[in-house]
């Protein structure tokens, strides 16, 4: 195996056992082609690929002429509930940041997702349960406390939306 070989298999190492933030985004292969597209597994000297329609591609090593990894950074505008709400088969299993108002249980945002201990989340562009990690807040007393939750959007069996919190932070408590 030479050099460079070496070197891509450790990048490619530390990207997908440590989580890199980063993505592959253009595959180079020897014939000229290039594919645009994320690397989804490595194995047995196989990059499994998939590309910007949606094909997964199997490509061998020895195919491969280069890859361009691109840093993933935080888009600008702030993430919402109706933009999470909207493209939901975007979101889904994917980890988000929300900023929104501590509602505690409210009967408005109709029956809870996954336990009767799931809590409302407000902004500006709607309502969305959180379940997991519980804020320490009164569902009551704490009403409109200003929170930022880290979590997975995920889809109960009635295709209702939530978020499974994993971080939750007390921005500024109302009393």
């Amino acid at each position: 195996m030479n050099r460079t070989y070496k070197i891509l298999l450790i990048l490619l190492f530390i990207m997908l056992v440590l989580k890199a933030n980063t993505r592959a985004e253009q595959f180079k292969l020897k014939n000229g082609q290039i594919i645009q597209g994320n690397l989804l597994k490595y194995s047995d000297k196989i990059f499994k690929v998939k590309d910007d329609s949606g094909k997964i591609l199997s490509i061998s090593r020895n195919q491969l002429l280069s890859i361009v990894f691109e840093e993933i950074t935080t888009p600008a505008t702030p993430l919402t509930i109706s933009t999470i709400k909207t493209n939901k088969n975007k979101f889904l299993g994917q980890i988000v940041v929300l900023k929104g108002q501590y509602q505690g249980w409210l009967a408005e945002a109709g029956p809870p997702p996954v336990t009767r201990s799931d809590w409302v989340l407000k902004d500006s562009t709607g309502l969305i349960y959180v379940t997991g990690k519980l804020p320490c807040l009164d569902p009551n007393k704490n009403r409109g406390s200003l929170v930022e939750v880290t979590g997975t959007v995920e889809s109960n069996a009635k295709e209702q939306i939530y978020i499974k919190s994993t971080k939750i932070s007390c921005l500024k408590c109302a009393q």
